[in-house]
């Protein structure tokens, strides 16, 4: 094996650590995201039930539903 077929494995290789590191950063930027939209999401329930308990009048009755469907 002479040094050009060694030097030519080695970036083979380093290419292939690159793009697992590459995929891995992905992941974990697309697992940021995930808890990100999971935070808003609770934080916008948690304002929805307390708009629901201040206006309750607001919400369609339970007639009106069965009517509609």
């Amino acid at each position: 094996m002479s040094a050009a077929d060694a030097h030519r494995a080695f970036v083979e290789q380093q290419e292939q650590i690159a793009k697992v590191y590459f995929f891995l950063g992905v992941l974990a930027l697309l697992l940021i995201a995930m808890i990100f939209l999971a935070f808003i999401l609770v934080k916008a329930g948690k304002k929805y039930d307390q708009h629901v308990e201040k206006y309750p009048n607001l919400l369609p009755k339970q007639e009106d539903r069965e009517r509609n469907n």
